[in-house]
């Protein structure tokens, strides 16, 4: 059995969401979304990039500008990376991550276009690639 080790100010935010989430839920609203939109400056959004031969998987899309945090996971049997290009970033790229390991790439995320990719040996021309549009913020618009 794994215990789950958090801090108190960790645990208090968790208990308000759920406060929060059961009043919604208790007054006929809907209950707040698992993908929230990224705030300028706010905390960073985490989404999960799944590298495999020879494909970009992401857990959701980003949903609007703010900083994000790009948990690459290397699933594949090839050492891969992922580089950013577009949406106010510029040849923004990860470690290299070898089979079976991961690394973060933060990235803080304007409106506009957006294309991810594995810049190693020819990949990005094997087809690992994505290409992402980051909606202006309260565009409710915006995805893959």
């Amino acid at each position: 059995m794994a215990i789950l080790s958090i801090s108190q100010g960790k645990a208090r935010s968790v208990l308000a969401l759920a406060c929060a989430a059961a009043l919604t839920a208790a007054c006929g609203g809907a209950a707040p979304s698992s993908a929230a939109p990224a705030t300028p400056g706010g905390a960073p959004q985490t989404i999960t990039v799944t590298m495999t031969e020879f494909a970009i998987a992401l857990d959701h899309p980003p949903n609007g500008p703010g900083a994000y945090v790009f948990h690459a996971v290397n699933a594949g049997k090839y050492p891969h990376s992922i580089e950013l290009d577009g949406a106010g970033v510029s040849d923004q790229t990860s470690s290299t991550v070898q089979p079976g390991g991961t690394t973060d790439l933060t990235a803080t995320l304007q409106a506009g276009d957006l294309d991810m990719y594995c810049p190693i040996d020819g990949h990005r021309a094997k087809g690992m690639e994505t290409h992402l549009t980051i909606a202006a913020a309260g565009s409710g618009t915006g995805g893959y």
